[in-house]
């Protein structure tokens, strides 16, 4: 068996249906091209740590593929399709940098005069980014039967997310009027809330990344990737002095271990601590 039957059988039947089966697809496709052909008993150890290597500027896509191969070779070999060795066995995860930055208010304010020149499905997407805190792919693939604008407190349901759990997103009333715009402006049959070249096809994936990659260079700030826009969510809420648990709620985590990680962005009580700190050994001089 190659090593792209593998991906292909361990995709097809055990990631079928299962809310991360599109990412991984597209992994397979992006990274794995030049070991596809190998078989899994055949595949010299040189040709993996090149291709290894190749991937050292991307460490988080280098770490999911190499668990992706080794989890789809466990799954193989549980169910005797294979019994080689998993060729990725001694291959270290590549450390990943923690990415600390996020979209200011400021920042923000800078992006506005050139997000204004979009067209309007564009705004909304980029507005419900920042002002919800919810994954691009999840907004992106929006349905107007999940927006429910009419109630008194509105919201949008997702049916499921990455987590597999059902999602209920509470609106900012600052989102609700050009949600409701975006609504009525749409063709009647569109089935997305933010659609493609036609109604029935949802806006591609890479033109939403290289609509906010012109945004942002037009506002001098290349510094800012798309999932800053998230990121921005769990440290301003953290900021203005909300538990982990409601940033959890907001960034739909499946448990607090994930949510925890952000901590490190609660900056403003830190230096609120620092400072109270560094007034009581000034004043008892």
């Amino acid at each position: 068996m190659t090593v792209g039957e593998l991906l292909t059988l361990y995709l097809r039947h055990h990631l079928a249906g299962k809310v991360s089966a599109p990412y991984y697809d597209r992994l397979i496709r992006q990274v794995f091209p030049p070991l596809a052909a190998f078989e899994l008993d055949a595949l010299p150890k040189l040709v993996l740590l090149e291709w290894w290597k190749d991937l050292s500027d991307r460490p988080g896509h280098a770490n999911k593929a190499i668990g992706l191969l080794r989890a789809a070779h466990r799954w193989a070999t549980g169910l005797d399709l294979v019994q080689t060795t998993c060729p990725a066995a001694g291959i270290m995860k590549r450390p990943e940098r923690t990415r600390s930055t996020t979209t200011s208010p400021d920042e923000w304010a800078k992006l506005l005069p050139y997000l204004e020149d979009l067209r309007l499905k564009h705004r909304v997407y980029f507005w419900a980014l920042y002002l919800l805190g919810s994954r691009p792919g999840e907004v992106r693939t929006m349905k107007p039967e999940q927006l429910f604008l009419d109630r008194t407190l509105a919201v949008w349901v997702k049916p499921t997310s990455k987590n597999g759990r059902p999602h209920v997103v509470p609106l900012p009333d600052q989102l609700v009027p050009i949600l409701r715009l975006l609504l009525r402006a749409n063709p009647p049959d569109a089935q997305w809330l933010f659609w493609g070249e036609t109604p029935d096809v949802v806006w591609c994936r890479t033109s939403a990344q290289k609509l906010w990659e012109g945004l942002r260079a037009k506002a001098g700030l290349n510094h800012l990737w798309l999932n800053d826009l998230r990121r921005s969510t769990a440290s301003d809420l953290l900021n203005q002095g909300e538990s982990l648990g409601i940033v959890q709620g907001a960034l739909n985590h499946r448990s607090l271990s994930q949510t925890a990680k952000y901590a490190y962005l609660a900056v403003t009580p830190l230096a609120h601590a620092l400072q109270e700190r560094a007034d009581t050994i000034v004043n008892a001089i």
